[in-house]
């Protein structure tokens, strides 16, 4: 089976939670500055969450040396998003903090 992570990233805009599998979640770890390219961000039981997408990468490229804040969280619970899945409507949202949508973003890990 696959061996699934979810942490907190956070850029200057907020901070949202990114789900990451197999070694990729092993590679990350608390105050890495991460870049993810071709990520998108889905709703998973009421919740916005990062992803990496088809032929997306998410790399290391620093660590401990970036302003970022934890406020807004995307990834708080949302009555509205669990709504629209309840309705059978999809949810999923291309521009939330650090996926740079097709170009890369950059963000901080929190644990």
């Amino acid at each position: 089976g696959h061996e699934v992570r979810t942490c907190k990233v956070a850029d200057k805009t907020g901070s949202i939670n990114i789900s990451v599998w197999d070694d990729v979640g092993n590679l990350i770890q608390p105050g890495d500055i991460i870049r993810l390219t071709k990520g998108y961000a889905s709703v998973f039981k009421g919740c916005l969450t990062l992803y990496t997408g088809r032929g997306g990468d998410l790399q290391k490229i620093g660590e401990f040396c970036m302003v970022y804040s934890e406020v807004p969280n995307f990834s708080e619970p949302n009555p509205e998003y669990a709504a629209q899945q309840s309705q059978g409507k999809g949810v999923s949202f291309g521009g939330a903090p650090g996926t740079g949508e097709g170009s890369g973003g950059t963000a901080g890990t929190r644990p």
